[in-house]
């Protein structure tokens, strides 16, 4: 499991605030769900999550945020009537990655990475760059191949 921490601009963290938590395994999410839930057949739940686009998207964060955590040291995430999904420490600087996991990235969903002037929107199959915002858009399969 991986948990990541808030973490403020001041780069501090803040421990008392609301964690997201990752899943190393995604059958591991459906089966956490399952059990929330009151359900007995988590391998239900797990189809059934597989059908549905909300929690498609949700798992395909789920996997790019472990990726994400196999390559880089430290990761946390920001939310203030935004969110950026994960902020990426690395040697290379600060990467910002936002998944939004469907057809049409429109200039809503670009909002929050242009205000840290550019990152990383993974989408379902849309492959485009944003020269004037500095953000790229990039299939998750693509996306996650890259990752060694």
């Amino acid at each position: 499991m991986l948990l990541c921490c808030k973490r403020t601009w001041q780069k501090r963290y803040i421990f008392k605030k609301k964690k997201k938590i990752y899943f190393l395994d995604p059958f591991l999410y459906s089966l956490f769900l399952a059990w929330t839930k009151g359900e007995e057949n988590p391998y239900e739940i797990a189809v059934k999550l597989v059908e549905d686009s909300f929690y498609k998207g949700k798992l395909v964060e789920n996997v790019v945020g472990i990726h994400l955590a196999r390559y880089f040291p430290e990761i946390a995430y920001w939310r203030n009537k935004g969110e950026i999904d994960f902020i990426c420490f690395g040697k290379e600087g600060i990467q910002y990655v936002e998944v939004k996991y469907k057809e049409r990235i429109r200039e809503e969903d670009k909002k929050e990475i242009k205000k840290v002037k550019g990152g990383i929107i993974i989408s379902k199959s849309k492959l485009e760059y944003d020269y004037e915002n500095n953000i790229a858009v990039v299939p998750a399969h693509l996306f996650l191949s890259t990752l060694s």
